[in-house]
């Protein structure tokens, strides 16, 4: 099962984590406390209060997302997904729903 965005990959009868494809996630994720201090005070963005890992979670108030704030997640090396017009995830490079 994908879970959390595509954060968390887990066998959806144990529902342990898949190891190799975890693994890979995790590689790529440089932590909850680099992303925040990156994009923590960015206007229009407000922290969802949810316990994460491998991802942070935003609500996004239109018009947030600018050139400048995908620069930013890109030079972390995350890539961002927008959704429903007011939901923002910043996830490991590569992951996804």
């Amino acid at each position: 099962m994908v879970c959390d965005v595509g954060g968390t990959v887990v066998d959806g009868r144990t529902l342990h984590p898949v190891h190799p494809l975890q693994a890979g996630i995790e590689a790529r994720w440089p932590g909850e406390r680099t992303v925040i201090e990156a994009l923590g005070d960015w206007p229009g963005l407000e922290r969802q209060d949810q316990p994460q890992d491998r991802r942070v979670a935003y609500f996004c108030e239109p018009g947030a997302i600018s050139d400048e704030l995908r620069r930013r997640v890109e030079e972390l090396g995350l890539d961002m997904l927008y959704s429903g017009e007011r939901y923002l995830d910043v996830l490991p490079r590569g992951v996804s729903k």
